[in-house]
């Protein structure tokens, strides 16, 4: 076994499958032009596995660094923080997957006999943006657009909806894991431009959340999730307060609700400073 710290970022650790680049010489000339080095410390061990029952022909082919298995790399500095701004501020946004956009809300028609108000955007989702689902919130609805385009091969960070099968009017995200945030109330119709305009979120970007039942008839029984309490900041999600619709008869309390999630605040970037 080695162990070694770096504190020139222009030289190259090449493992066994080769996958370890070196970064560029130009990077490295920046980082000392401001008298920031990059200190990583490698732990590297290995040699020539098919030599393993000759001993002394296995402790002779560990001076080959093609051998070299990399066991654990701390102090590492990400690249991202080492350009120059405003190109450094313009790939952190590209790395947040989506952004988000707060907009007026109105009540959702036709729901007075639900035994908390629903709401949903007041006015039209602009194209490229996405809804995430109903609110008992009454001040505010979250739309999104993700920062990157769908490209195939992409883990993309929303899915459309899309009609669900029997006699459910509840749409179903078009790609499997992703997650709606809410039910919805009323029915889905694939001829409309519903399915372009709400959207279920892929995994990693929702926790499960807390969850209340409201209400006291089995036909309008509903949900209010509300994010839980986390210690860490990468687990703080946004309150949306989203409205689940009880369904399925018996206690409710074996049926809980299927969307139950709350998306991470670091999962949104907002332009204005917003959050």
């Amino acid at each position: 076994m080695w162990e070694a710290s770096r504190k020139d970022c222009s030289h190259q650790l090449v493992t066994a499958h080769d996958v370890l680049d070196d970064v560029d010489e130009g990077v490295a000339a920046r980082a000392r032009a401001r008298n920031s080095w990059l200190a990583i410390h490698v732990v590297l061990q290995g040699g020539d596995y098919t030599h393993i029952l000759d001993t002394d022909a296995w402790i002779a082919s560990t001076d080959n660094s093609n051998f070299w298995r990399v066991v654990e790399v701390t102090e590492v500095v990400s690249i991202v923080d080492l350009l120059p701004e405003p190109k450094r501020s313009a790939v952190k946004k590209l790395m947040v997957p989506l952004l988000g956009e707060w907009v007026p809300v109105e009540q959702v028609p036709y729901t007075d006999s639900f035994p908390v108000k629903i709401y949903q955007p007041k006015n039209a989702i602009p194209d490229g943006w996405f809804w995430l689902g109903h609110s008992a919130d009454r001040s505010r609805a979250l739309i999104v657009k993700p920062t990157l385009p769908r490209k195939t091969g992409r883990n993309y960070a929303l899915a459309n909806g899309k009609s669900g099968a029997g006699i459910s009017n509840q749409p179903w995200p078009a790609l499997p894991r992703y997650e709606f945030l809410s039910t919805y109330f009323s029915g889905f119709d694939p001829s409309t431009r519903l399915g372009e305009t709400i959207a279920a979120m892929r995994p990693g970007l929702f926790l499960e959340g807390d969850w209340k039942l409201v209400g006291d008839d089995i036909n309008t029984l509903c949900y209010i999730t509300s994010p839980k309490q986390h210690e860490g900041e990468e687990d703080e999600c946004l309150n949306l307060q989203s409205v689940i619709q009880l369904k399925l008869p018996g206690s409710p309390d074996d049926n809980p609700p299927k969307p139950r999630w709350a998306i991470r605040k670091n999962a949104v970037l907002f332009d204005s400073g917003e959050k």
